[in-house]
């Protein structure tokens, strides 16, 4: 199905978000999608007639939240001997 991208752009004013003045699920599940395609060509993207949905795509880039999760880690190759590690080890009889 077609995306409508002028139902994008009827936000309220003051409104972020897809859904109103808060993040909501559509938002986050949407994000990905957004974001990939933006990073294909930055400058067409930027170059739509979408100013609201570029502003929408920036708050999240720029978000605290988002730098959080998207830490960047150095390349592992074969001859790097010291094991990356991403998250906390489980600790022994605690679910995750």
């Amino acid at each position: 199905e077609k995306v409508n991208t002028n139902e994008l752009q009827k936000t309220e004013v003051g409104h972020v978000f897809l859904s109103g003045s808060q993040m909501s699920l559509t938002d986050i599940a949407i994000f990905p999608f957004v974001r990939q395609f933006a990073a294909v060509d930055r400058t067409r993207f930027d170059s739509l007639a979408l100013p609201k949905l570029v502003y929408w795509l920036d708050c999240f880039l720029t978000s605290p939240l988002f730098a959080a999760v998207m830490e960047k880690y150095p390349v592992w190759n074969s001859a790097n001997s010291e094991p990356m590690i991403f998250a906390e080890q489980a600790t022994p009889g605690r679910q995750r």
